[in-house]
């Protein structure tokens, strides 16, 4: 079975959830376990099929995230259906406006948008 960059993203959101972890914990852990810096934004991107973790850092997040077997336990996915998202106007907008943000920026709303570890809920929201 060839393993792809959907494959890998699937499983890296599946596994940090398992673990119960935000994304700043995750890249937290890398930075103090192993010396590893990954913004959060980076970690989103591994996890959505925007981009790959080289090999050193997929097999550190594996070990945070106790998989001894990412093949074995990636081929076990189950396959995932694309679904076309329809945007609104303001939800395009709002994409366009975090791609032309600078990285500090970018960083900040995924931040301020990050589930809250004690309700689920952005920091946003009550």
């Amino acid at each position: 079975m060839l393993v792809t960059k959907e494959d890998i993203a699937s499983f890296l959101k599946a596994k940090r959830t398992e673990m119960k972890l935000s994304g700043s914990e995750v890249c937290k852990k890398l930075d103090s376990l192993y010396g590893i810096q990954l913004s959060p934004k980076t970690l989103w991107g591994y996890e959505n099929g925007v981009s790959r973790p080289d090999a050193n850092v997929f097999v550190v997040l594996c070990k945070i995230y106790e998989v001894s077997d990412p093949v074995a336990e990636i081929q076990q996915l189950p396959s995932m259906p694309v679904k076309k998202v329809q945007l609104s106007p303001r939800e395009e907008l709002l994409i366009n406006y975090f791609r032309r943000a600078s990285q500090e920026k970018q960083d900040a709303v995924l931040l301020l948008l990050e589930p809250s570890e004690k309700d689920g809920t952005s920091s946003l929201v009550g």
